[in-house]
């Protein structure tokens, strides 16, 4: 009787460990817009700072992020800069398909990866290189490039409740 209650105790304390390792759940409805104003607002004194205006011409969103108007989404949500050079760029999207959450991720990092590499905005260069972060949870990903002294959240996705 010892013996199955030491082995039960044991199986309970394994699993609880395994329970303290389990994903975050990414909310089911996150609004884009909620989440970049989340962004905007974690900037805290610098907030009325940060302007960015939302981009929905889709031949720019195309040529910054090919092939980003091929994947099914539920929600996209891009803002810019207003100024060509400027290392800000807050792009949000909820894909349809989880399977293509990689995907959205590779044509991000291929618009980090030109950005770095720009030889006549040395500076800009050096602000995407060392700001630019890919965030993504569950359906969601997440592109966010902001100069100093603006600050990237850790889990932009976190900020909405």
């Amino acid at each position: 009787m010892k013996k199955y209650l030491a082995i039960l105790l044991a199986i309970l304390c394994v699993c609880g460990i395994f329970a303290g390792c389990a994903k975050k759940e990414t909310p089911k409805n996150l609004d884009l817009n909620e989440v970049y104003n989340a962004i905007v607002e974690a900037q805290g004194d610098h907030a009325e700072e940060l302007y960015l205006f939302e981009e929905t011409d889709t031949t720019y969103i195309d040529g910054c992020y090919e092939g980003l108007s091929e994947i099914p989404y539920k929600q996209l949500s891009v803002h810019t800069a207003f100024v060509t050079g400027a290392a800000t760029e807050v792009v949000l999207i909820e894909v349809e398909n989880s399977a293509d959450v990689d995907k959205v991720k590779e044509i991000f990092q291929a618009r980090i990866d030109l950005a770095c590499d720009d030889t006549f905005y040395a500076d800009t260069a050096a602000q995407w290189k060392d700001n630019a972060q890919i965030q993504s949870s569950g359906n969601y990903v997440a592109m966010v490039v902001l100069y100093d002294p603006f600050v990237v959240p850790d889990d932009v996705f976190s900020l909405v409740k």
